[in-house]
């Protein structure tokens, strides 16, 4: 990565999100992302691509899906759905959304073997609304991003009344960034509400 753009091809660029996600970089993520310049997705689309390109100049095949690995970040990244290594097949997940200032929702499911998971959010005026539904007979840690902790509600009330809601813990901000409040829960479908001021290192 150079300079907020990909520098990566066919092999590396899936490991390069892989590895910005761990760190917890996800801001970077974003900005390779919807960069239009050369090289980048949107730079293939600005070129007239309705498909992905093998490279990133377009001298060889125009439909290839391996640029197309960056799709997982969608769901992993913007969306929050992760998988809980040490318990496969979605039984236990984490929702853990990434919040751009320059994006205002997302609307992001999962297909798992034990059912649909959703995560949805929108953000206006300070304000983020956080729609989580964790399929029956599995739990989830959900990561509410918040620059005030004791603010998030669940479903118009206070989390510590919320029916399935049990606070886990609460997550500073590193170098500017928005925290977390973190909540485990059972399945069904919350909703949650916090402050979520903007920030442009976030």
């Amino acid at each position: 990565m150079r300079k907020n753009q990909i520098s990566a091809g066919i092999v590396g660029t899936l490991y390069v999100f892989q590895a910005l996600t761990q760190a917890g970089r996800d801001d970077l993520a974003w900005n390779m992302l919807k960069r239009e310049e050369y090289p980048g997705w949107l730079h293939m689309i600005n070129q007239g691509a309705t498909s992905l390109w093998e490279d990133w100049k377009g001298e060889n095949s125009l439909n290839h899906p391996t640029l197309g690995c960056v799709g997982f970040w969608l769901y992993q990244g913007l969306g929050g759905i992760r998988p809980n290594p040490m318990k496969p097949g979605f039984k236990n997940f984490t929702i853990k959304p990434y919040i751009p200032s320059d994006l205002k929702w997302v609307n992001c499911s999962f297909p798992s073997i034990h059912g649909e998971i959703h995560s949805n959010w929108k953000q206006l005026n300070g304000k983020l609304t956080l729609q989580v539904t964790v399929p029956p007979n599995t739990t989830a840690t959900v990561y509410v991003p918040t620059n005030s902790p004791d603010t998030v509600t669940e479903s118009g009330q206070s989390t510590a009344k919320a029916i399935g809601v049990k606070s886990s813990n609460t997550l500073q901000g590193v170098a500017g960034s928005t925290g977390f409040k973190v909540f485990e829960v059972g399945s069904g479908t919350y909703l949650f509400e916090s402050e979520l001021s903007p920030n442009p290192n976030y």
